[in-house]
């Protein structure tokens, strides 16, 4: 198995380390830039520097992991080539991007291609939007979608005001950044539109992109939802409320629990590690992936279309929230 690897910095080299230990006979290509720093990367990987050479080795699947405004650059080819792709969240961060992606996808259907929205593979969550769908919960009224964490926290070795997250013109920001939570949105109530949403910047942290995030949407099955996305929460939130006429689930991955609050009283539904474990869910989905594009197994993970309608959310709460 021929895999392309495109993109090496911290979600690309996370990639590589899960598809090794999964499948440690995996021939890697890895597309770098000519003049990119040296890496700790894989003896025996071939390295090459234009997307053409990286196509004549015949890759059996490849992996998309450079910032999202630069997906664009080399998603069109790897699908007219038919290679299924691993497309790291969020798919693109332009509106004419989404456009002719979608020309693309019906040019060439039928290859597996997938989203990174590893956390829909979350066991906690799983259980959680299972429950919403059987109706546990009734109408649902209102929902909240929540996280943030001080971004100089993310990666301590490295400067956050030189990453991608600091850069707006690289799709960084936390409307692309956390696009989690706007997924998770369309995954517990079906389809969304933006109705409002403001933006700001934290001057402590010395970055151009957005760094506070508040957004305001209606499903379609008429719940209001809300989401608020920080670069600025000193301890970690990640923490979903959905409210309905029969009871309110709350989802908090940093307490690892789930519990279920009706007129009976409060029901622990699910705590600890297994049911919370975050990088579990980048193993199921890399192996998942495999599967799906090797021996037709049905995919774990979103479809690009799914993620490219999760983008189009990002793009629109993006263009509606005026930085200020």
């Amino acid at each position: 198995m021929r895999v392309l690897v495109i993109g090496t910095g911290a979600i690309g080299r996370r990639h590589i380390g899960n598809l090794l230990a999964i499948h440690p006979d995996a021939q890697l290509v890895l597309l770098r830039r000519p003049g990119a720093p040296g890496l700790d990367l894989p003896s025996g990987a071939t390295i090459v520097e234009t997307l053409d050479s990286a196509l004549a080795t015949g890759p059996d699947l490849a992996i998309v992991a450079t910032p999202s405004s630069l997906h664009i650059q080399v998603l069109p080819a790897l699908i007219s080539a038919r290679i299924p792709c691993y497309v790291e969240k969020p798919v693109v961060s332009e509106r004419g991007h989404v456009a002719e992606l979608r020309r693309a996808l019906s040019d060439h259907p039928g290859i597996p291609h997938v989203t990174g929205y590893n956390l829909r593979l979350l066991p906690s969550l799983v259980m959680a939007r299972q429950m919403v769908a059987d109706g546990v919960l009734g109408t649902v009224a209102r929902a909240s979608f929540a996280a943030g964490q001080w971004l100089p926290d993310w990666r301590p070795a490295q400067d956050h005001r030189a990453g991608y997250s600091a850069s707006s013109g690289l799709g960084g920001g936390v409307i692309f950044d956390l696009s989690h939570e706007l997924d998770a949105a369309r995954s517990f109530l079906g389809d969304c539109a933006i109705v409002t949403s403001m933006t700001a910047r934290m001057a402590s942290l010395e970055i151009e992109s957005e760094s506070v995030a508040c957004i305001v949407a209606r499903a379609a099955c008429g719940s209001l939802v809300t989401i608020n996305l920080d670069y600025v929460a000193r301890r970690p939130i990640r923490r979903y409320e959905l409210v309905g006429d029969h009871g309110t689930m709350i989802w908090d991955l940093p307490l690892q629990r789930l519990e279920l609050q009706d007129k009976a009283g409060i029901s622990l539904l699910s705590e600890g590690r297994e049911a919370f474990d975050v990088r579990q869910t980048y193993l199921d989905a890399m192996g998942g992936f495999v599967r799906s594009a090797m021996d037709g197994y049905p995919s774990v993970l979103p479809s690009l279309e799914d993620g490219l309608l999760s983008s189009e959310l990002a793009i629109a709460a993006h263009e509606v929230g005026g930085l200020s």
